[in-house]
């Protein structure tokens, strides 16, 4: 709740979650109005010594579910560390409590304000909706005929690319990497995310002739990954903020340089049941039980939605026809449940 009336907040809806920040976000538009009720409070600060971080650097211990994480057992429980260092200057911290209720941020100097923002409304929510008890797909959701497909994908496939086409033929963008799922009934519901794009150069020149006019998004391609950011802020129309239902999954396969024409294919239960367990969200977060509850809510989800397979050449040049594949398949695509 939000007692203390002296201090400035902003207040952002994203992923179904109601966020209160101390500062203003890059990436997403704040709600018009102040709200006493929210999910998630974040506190963010130039350092760890500036932040008031609940725990000091010499309590946390490594962990063995992922790299960059950290953890600090209190008797409330367990509190998260994901670090992202990238110098002494260009780095990104962030701490959430145990319940994901609050999060705190120590960024430097040197990181990029929409980077940061990008890790924050990534990784950092994705762990919070975990710990709420929400299953993620990896993955990124376009709107056709108002309702969502998802595009899934190995490290690389190419899903960022792919959507940003499916943008330029029309379509629109629910979420970028990550496909909250709620279900509701007979139907799956997914959230929208933010209003942008994390693109590689060359991809960017494919698409839209040039990356130049697009912001550089890691400070330090040396050490990240060199990608540009498509925000969307400026162009609502390809950005939806509502709800939508999940009508249907692709998953993209490894591009062939032997292919000369893209195809869709659709797979089996079991075979897609297989695929969702290798494309969930911050999977390391969960424990045996959880493990179990989401292997049977992937079940119905495949039992409900339709998951393609699509395959297609190794060349950015076979992009239009890769989005006419998608939308024509998408177009013919029966739903297999009721939204009664």
């Amino acid at each position: 709740m939000n007692n203390n009336r002296n201090y400035q907040f902003y207040y952002y809806q994203i992923y179904g979650l109601t966020l209160r920040t101390n500062q203003p976000l890059a990436v997403v538009a704040s709600l018009n109005e102040a709200t006493d009720v929210y999910d998630v409070s974040i506190h963010l600060a130039r350092t760890w010594e500036e932040s008031p971080m609940p725990l000091p650097p010499s309590a946390w211990q490594p962990s063995p579910k992922h790299p960059l994480l950290k953890t600090a057992t209190l008797d409330e429980g367990t509190y998260l560390l994901l670090s992202f260092i990238g110098d002494e200057q260009a780095y990104a911290e962030f701490v959430i409590n145990p319940s994901g209720e609050q999060v705190w941020m120590a960024v430097g100097e040197g990181a990029n304000q929409r980077f940061v923002d990008s890790l924050l409304l990534g990784i950092v929510l994705g762990c919070i909706l975990r710990i709420r008890g929400v299953t993620c797909l990896h993955g990124n959701v376009v709107i056709v005929e108002n309702q969502g497909i998802a595009i899934l994908g190995a490290k690389g496939a190419g899903k960022s690319t792919t959507t940003a086409a499916l943008l330029q033929h029309g379509m629109r963008l629910l979420a970028d990497d990550v496909a909250t799922l709620s279900e509701q009934k007979n139907t799956f519901l997914v959230q929208p995310g933010y209003p942008g794009l994390r693109l590689h150069e060359d991809v960017a020149t494919q698409l839209y002739g040039s990356y130049k006019h697009l912001e550089v998004l890691t400070p330090k391609p040396e050490i990240w990954p060199a990608k540009r950011n498509l925000y969307l802020s400026n162009a609502q129309e390809l950005f939806l903020k509502i709800p939508v239902y999940l009508a249907a999954i692709y998953i993209l396969e490894k591009r062939n340089p032997n292919l000369q024409s893209v195809s869709i294919e659709p797979v089996s239960l079991t075979t897609g049941l297989f695929y969702l367990m290798q494309n969930t969200y911050v999977d390391w977060m969960l424990n045996q039980t959880e493990q179990k509850n989401e292997l049977q809510l992937l079940s119905r989800l495949v039992s409900k939605v339709p998951v393609r397979r699509v395959y297609r050449p190794d060349n950015l040049a076979m992009l239009p026809q890769l989005c006419e594949a998608i939308i024509n398949d998408a177009h013919t695509t029966p739903l297999s449940y009721s939204k009664s």
